[in-house]
């Protein structure tokens, strides 16, 4: 993992390959997957993917993932 991030019901984690993995409570869209449902095990954000390929290298810094 490259980065990890976690609110309190919630966690974050960023590959070193620009993926990103969520879980926990899904309530009012925090994962960031469309859904409000709760995922108890690490799923692949296939929307964080497709907006990352998209982006530049400006706009990716602006999610906070930017790679040092």
């Amino acid at each position: 993992m490259e980065q990890i991030a976690a609110g309190n019901y919630h966690c974050v984690a960023v590959t070193s390959c620009g993926k990103m993995y969520n879980w926990g409570r899904g309530l009012y869209g925090v994962l960031g997957n469309g859904s409000n449902k709760e995922h108890l095990l690490p799923s692949f954000n296939e929307e964080f993917g497709f907006q990352n390929q998209q982006a530049d290298e400006f706009e990716k810094g602006s999610f906070g993932f930017k790679k040092i």
